[in-house]
């Protein structure tokens, strides 16, 4: 009896014992720290920073279109900016000087305001003898030892914030490595499109992607030429099945892409990044996948949402830093402004300030290996041997 009794008090205990060496085996040795993969989009403190420091001389600005230059230097472009200075209380002062475009020459560590001059006054970069109307920039490239910039040209058509028009797009010249401004010439092509708005180089070939601007979510187009031929009239415009001369059987390509985007190559394929076009405002960072810089793009597949986006406040026109990846994570901006009230941008200064994220755009796309393919029936792929699409 005694035994027995004894083996029924022991019992629990060799049970608690059997669990906690369960438990160890499941969760592995206790000296081991289990690894834990790093957030798939994350701010980047170092760019965040950069671009509010209080003594730089220039508080805000939207568009952030970034080219890396043969010295290393990048040049950063802006649309609308604010230059002077922040006050403590974090409001920008009623004479804040507010120009049409501007830049940031960054060297490391530093970033330098490289503006105008109209009658003794700060002024835009680049300027129109017409004094109603303003350049916005587009994309940026380098040809020939010098920089090209896509500029396109606007005028108001009302009082209204929103009043205003594209009227065309013209390319800066500008001489390395001063950046002395040598030309201003008409695109050579004329179009309906707006061309410039992104650009890739790839395979001898660049890609000039615009967007229409009709009313309602912007629909992509593509044009390419030859490396170091943008200045030349030798432009093609892809038509669904080729390339064709005349810029009038542009196709779109992709709907929802908003004014400004990125493409990027990405292993064996390419990738659209834009802010989500099929809601206006939406904050949502984006991204399609495509086989080749025409398409046929896939997606989208959300990549973040904008925490500033939300009520009056919009996040838009994203633009990617290739020239800053670091370890697979690609460095993207985006803008925030106001959509109805443009004193609020005074009042706080925190807004109208590009952001910068990084993304690891390995932990969203999933690229399937390369196939050879060829155009075939009415704008789509005919595979030329096997493989996924």
């Amino acid at each position: 009896m005694r035994i027995f009794g004894r083996v029924r008090r022991h019992r629990p205990h060799r049970w608690l014992a059997t669990l906690g060496l369960l438990l160890v085996l499941a969760c592995g040795p206790l000296h081991d720290t289990e690894r834990i993969d790093p957030p798939v989009v994350v701010p980047d403190a170092v760019f965040n920073r950069l671009f509010t420091a209080p003594d730089l001389g220039w508080t805000g600005g939207d568009g952030t279109v970034s080219v890396q230059l043969p010295d290393g230097r990048s040049l950063w472009l802006f649309g609308d900016s604010f230059l002077g200075r922040i006050d403590p209380d974090g409001t920008r002062p009623a004479d804040t000087p507010f120009i049409r475009n501007s830049a940031l020459i960054q060297s490391p560590g530093d970033l330098t305001p490289l503006v105008g001059q109209r009658r003794g006054a700060p002024a835009a970069l680049f300027q129109i003898a017409a004094g109603d109307e303003w350049y916005w920039p587009g994309d940026a490239t380098l040809q020939a030892g010098r920089l090209l910039v896509f500029l396109h040209r606007f005028r108001p058509t009302g009082p209204g914030l929103w009043d205003w028009q594209w009227i065309g797009t013209d390319i800066a010249v500008l001489g390395l490595p001063g950046l002395d401004l040598e030309s201003i010439q008409p695109q050579p092509v004329a179009t309906r499109i707006r061309f410039g708005a992104a650009l890739l180089e790839h395979r001898g070939q660049v890609y000039i992607f615009g967007v229409t601007e009709a009313p309602g979510p912007k629909r992509m187009h593509v044009a390419r030429t030859a490396a170091g031929s943008i200045l030349e009239s030798a432009w093609t415009f892809f038509d669904g099945r080729g390339w064709s001369p005349d810029p009038g059987r542009s196709i779109p390509v992709l709907t929802a892409v908003g004014s400004q985007f990125s493409v990027v190559p990405y292993r064996q394929s390419f990738v659209l990044i834009a802010m989500d076009g099929r809601t206006p405002f939406s904050g949502r960072l984006v991204a399609y996948t495509a086989p080749r810089p025409e398409g046929p793009y896939d997606g989208p597949v959300t990549l973040f949402k904008a925490p500033e986006a939300g009520g009056q406040v919009a996040a838009y026109n994203p633009f990617v830093h290739s020239q800053f990846t670091r370890q697979d994570r690609i460095l993207i901006s985006y803008n925030v402004n106001h959509l109805s009230d443009p004193s609020v941008l005074y009042r706080d200064a925190a807004l109208y300030r590009p952001r910068f994220i990084r993304v690891d755009l390995a932990r969203f796309l999933s690229i399937p290996p390369p196939v050879e393919h060829e155009f075939g029936g009415h704008w789509g792929w005919r595979l030329r041997r096997s493989g996924r699409r």
